[in-house]
């Protein structure tokens, strides 16, 4: 098996060794630093090895700034005393050119610097970021940042207790000095103040858990503390969305938004409102995948209209996961409202973005339909639709219902929707969409819907 790197082994016992970077020869006096670990694990010697790599390199990155930006000072010898938790290592050696502010102990990597070393090699959106940094900001408040191979069970276990008599609300924890006070000042206010649920106290666990666990995979501990903690949560008993019904599909699209235009909205954002609507229903897509459609993600190929859903590297246009990437066929009903028409119409506007006013707004957690989502709300209650169950979302539900009534198969409403591949096998036979099945196939299956119970008399798709 081969050894890690910067580890070395003489007679049994694993050392430490690492090469000094060219341009700090002068500086250090030496090719590279080798010291033992003073241990014969291979587990322990890789977790040491990964601490002391990290502790070195960040070491020299500070000494190379350093060099750079302010005047040497000259001094005989350099003391640098490296501490990691029972071992202790010294390392003494002649130096030139060294600022005596350089000379001090590297620490071991805090809890935020192994969250910040996930997100670098994650790439995780910036709304799955916020996530994780709030976890660690109730994690700093109540047990502290510390050095990562600090946090006990015990301390993960105190978080928790605390975190299931945490207020609901949008609380800002930066501004909380006493997490305890702060908690035992609602109490004595309310005894019966209104607590997160334990669903959410789970996810910030897992959160936690997951840096954790980065953190062992990467040396840095040997085992997680919080891998045996647990939050049980009640039984889910009721759905948490559901398909929007026939008549509640009539109040949307008989609404003033359709049969008139506002006098608080621009006609632009009216319009994309209006169309966004209609997309989300007749393609059960996800709302932010759908609102960053751009023209060149809309097609017509052998007389089929189509939308691409896709990722982009170098944007936030994100997809959940690689099923999520896909060509959705528009249904026949949606192009006699005049789809097509209002597509060509963009193009010939010169417009890149389908939904330009969604981007007028600043982008929440790296969302942009999050002041639309909220709008939406608005919308339906405006309707009588006041159910917690009733959301944009919705309309993935009432898709996913109305292919079945119209008897097609799970595979095929899976690829419709983007739905998560449950095999290897349905990975094989793809195309460069990541299609399974042909446009050609899926236009044909989705022809089998009938909308001729929902009144679309009051839509009209004109820029």
């Amino acid at each position: 098996m081969p050894l890690a790197k910067h580890l070395t082994r003489r007679e049994g016992t694993y050392y430490f060794r690492i090469r000094v970077p060219r341009k700090l020869l002068s500086c250090v006096g030496r090719n590279e630093i080798v010291y033992s670990l003073r241990t014969k694990e291979p587990a322990e010697a890789k977790r040491l090895s990964h601490i002391h790599s990290y502790n070195f390199l960040s070491y020299f990155a500070e000494l190379e700034k350093g060099l750079s930006t302010s005047t040497p000072t000259v001094s005989n010898t350099f003391h640098l005393n490296f501490d990691f938790g029972n071992r202790t290592t010294d390392i003494t050696n002649k130096k030139e050119n060294i600022p005596d502010k350089l000379l001090k102990k590297v620490s071991i990597p805090t809890f935020e610097d192994i969250m910040n070393m996930y997100f670098n090699e994650r790439k995780m959106t910036q709304s799955s970021e916020m996530d994780y940094i709030g976890a660690y900001k109730r994690l700093s408040k109540c047990i502290g940042n510390k050095p990562i191979n600090e946090y006990s069970m015990e301390d993960i276990r105190k978080f928790k207790d605390i975190l299931l008599t945490f207020p609901i609300g949008n609380v800002n924890v930066n501004k909380i000095d006493n997490i305890h006070n702060y908690i035992k000042q609602i109490s004595a206010k309310n005894k019966d103040y209104r607590r997160i649920s334990p669903v959410t106290v789970h996810k910030i666990i897992i959160r936690i858990n997951t840096v954790f666990n980065y953190a062992v995979a990467n040396g840095y501990l040997v085992s997680n503390p919080a891998s045996q903690i647990q939050v049980f949560t009640p039984k889910q008993t009721e759905p948490t969305r559901l398909p929007f019904t026939t008549g509640e599909l009539n109040k949307i699209f008989s609404a003033k938004l359709y049969r008139e235009n506002s006098k608080k909205m621009d006609k632009s954002r009216i319009q994309d409102c209006r169309i966004l609507i209609l997309l989300g229903f007749f393609t059960g897509g996800r709302m932010e995948e759908l609102a960053r459609l751009t023209t060149d993600d809309i097609g017509c190929e052998n007389g089929i209209y189509y939308i691409y859903i896709h990722g982009e590297r170098d944007t936030n246009k994100r997809v959940k996961n690689i099923s999520s990437i896909r060509r959705i066929p528009l249904h026949s009903k949606l192009l006699e409202l005049g789809f097509g028409d209002y597509y060509r119409e963009m193009l010939s506007s010169g417009h890149k973005k389908f939904f330009p006013s969604l981007y007028r707004s600043k982008e929440i957690r790296g969302k942009i339909t999050h002041y639309f989502s909220k709008w939406f709300g608005l919308f339906l209650d405006g309707l009588g639709i006041t159910e917690k169950t009733k959301s944009f979302h919705s309309f993935r539900h009432t898709m996913k219902r109305l292919l079945r009534d119209a008897g097609i198969e799970k595979s095929v409403c899976d690829a419709y929707q983007g739905h998560s591949m449950s095999d290897i096998a349905s990975t094989y036979g793809r195309d460069e969409y990541n299609m399974g099945y042909s446009l050609a196939f899926l236009k044909e299956q989705i022809e089998r819907i009938d909308y001729s119970q929902i009144d679309f008399r009051y839509v009209k798709l004109t820029r």
